[in-house]
């Protein structure tokens, strides 16, 4: 029989205490309950900051070169990390810059059976063997790069390297031409178009004839315009087949692209011009060459040779301003010397014109880049 009241704002009170208190517990049941995968969680967080940060001195001391501290770094990353492409990677190149290629083989093998990193591993392992004489394993393990990554160029030296030994030329011709294409990117090494070409002679000369070393001598020319050999060859070839024309033909296409002494004493031997017709075939020729100013230097010295001195003259004052080389100057020094007068009241002394040539711009010349002598 008891009546109670109670009022409302009490009874809100109540409420929010009991729904905050149900809350609490709550978060204190499920912290309890997840409270391992917490603690595992915060563990595998700080393995991973150590491991990374490892890593990173690891990197750092392999780039200043001390390559101690970078193996015991990488160990540790290693064993932080677990096996991984970057703890892989900078214990296989610590332990092979320190010099344990038992460590560093162990590494590489391992990368090269790893489907994302096989074609580092075997990279690396090509290397290593190439660098203790093992020329075969370095064979086999770069042939095995190139399978997975068809323009690797680490591999394509390698096997060039091979082919050039062994002879083979249009196996070395496959690798040469992967190189060429990456030597504007700079990945392949300086002058690999120029090899590229050399092979291509290599190639043709092992033809007897006919439509395939024609093929293979143009190949040649499409890689280094500077190379005579090609047009030179190609030229006898016709001219041996008496098609005298066409190798007069294909020696002046070959003289506008590059004004050559060469190609001049070529066409020299094969023309019947007498010595007024030749120098003005040089001179048409130097008109419409890709380079008129070594033309017309070449003309200049056809004619004096000749004993033509107005040609001679008009050929050097055709030359332009950017062209006046030493080469330009020694002509008028010669001319001056030889064409009497007349050219020298033109030209002035020879004395001045050999001053002018030991302060001129170099002209081009061939250079060779092992005894570094021009010739």
């Amino acid at each position: 029989g008891w009546q109670i009241d109670l009022s409302t704002s009490l009874l809100v009170s109540l409420f929010v205490v009991v729904i905050i208190c149900l809350f609490l517990c709550e978060r204190v049941i499920r912290g309890f309950i997840g409270w391992p995968g917490w603690i595992s969680t915060n563990w595998q967080a700080r393995r991973k900051h150590g491991g990374e940060r490892a890593l990173g001195l690891g990197m750092v001391a392999f780039a200043a070169g001390d390559f101690k501290v970078a193996r015991r770094q990488a160990r540790k990353a290693e064993k932080l990390l677990g096996a991984g492409v970057l703890p892989d990677l900078l214990s296989a190149q610590a332990a092979h810059a320190s010099g344990d290629n038992r460590a560093a083989t162990r590494y590489f093998t391992a990368l090269s059976k790893e489907d994302d990193t096989a074609y580092f591993g075997y990279i690396g392992l090509m290397r290593l063997n190439h660098e203790n004489g093992r020329i075969e394993e370095s064979v086999r393990h770069a042939r095995a790069a190139l399978s997975l990554q068809k323009d690797s160029v680490p591999a394509a030296a390698i096997l060039l390297d091979q082919d050039l030994t062994r002879q083979n030329w249009v196996g070395a011709y496959k690798k040469a031409e992967l190189l060429a294409k990456h030597q504007e990117d700079g990945l392949g090494p300086r002058d690999s178009e120029l090899l590229a070409a050399h092979v291509c002679l290599m190639i043709a000369d092992q033809k007897k004839g006919g439509p395939a070393r024609r093929e293979w001598l143009v190949r040649a020319s499409t890689y280094v315009d500077r190379l005579t050999a090609p047009a030179l060859r190609c030229a006898e070839d016709e001219q041996a087949n008496g098609k005298k024309r066409q190798a007069i033909k294909t020696l002046e296409n070959a003289f506008k692209v590059l004004p050559h002494t060469d190609y001049l004493s070529a066409l020299s031997e094969i023309t019947d011009d007498n010595d007024g017709q030749f120098v003005s075939r040089i001179g048409s020729l130097a008109k419409s060459s890709h380079r008129p100013d070594e033309g017309y230097l070449m003309m200049a010295w056809a004619a004096l040779d000749r004993r033509i001195w107005a040609s001679a003259s008009a050929a050097l004052e055709r030359v332009s301003l950017e062209g006046q080389t030493n080469q330009f100057f020694l002509l008028k020094a010669r001319l001056s010397e030889v064409g009497g007068l007349e050219t020298s009241e033109i030209f002035g002394n020879s004395e001045e014109s050999l001053k002018k040539a030991a302060v001129s711009p170099r002209g081009a010349g061939w250079f060779c880049a092992h005894c570094k002598v021009c010739c």
